[in-house]
């Protein structure tokens, strides 16, 4: 369970490092939009987006290969228990009780 729990922290914070380049991302763009044609051979703007961009790819895999690992160890943790058996038959799915949908008027 450790091991579960150290795994689930380091893709978290992959995640919050992913959250926080995809918000830069975003603001680079937003500037680099800004600026008028002309301007964008000698920007900065263009250069800060390209680096934003390699930086939220970077995230991405990372958060991507913390989650594979997280989810090996789990597979791992449950198959150590045993078999793992669905939680509902088709039965029990059949009765539950629908929700209708409602339409509302404004």
């Amino acid at each position: 369970m450790i091991e579960i729990a150290a795994a689930a922290q380091r893709w978290r914070a992959a995640s919050t490092v992913r959250v926080a380049a995809s918000r830069e991302k975003r603001l680079a763009t937003e500037a680099r939009r800004a600026l008028p044609d002309h301007m964008l051979v000698f920007s900065l703007e263009l250069k800060r987006e390209h680096l934003a961009a390699k930086a939220l790819t970077t995230a991405r895999r990372n958060e991507q290969n913390a989650l594979k690992v997280l989810a090996k160890l789990c597979d791992k943790h449950t198959a150590a228990r045993g078999q793992v058996e669905d939680v509902l038959t088709v039965d029990e799915v059949r009765a539950l009780p629908r929700i209708e949908a409602v339409e509302v008027v404004l």
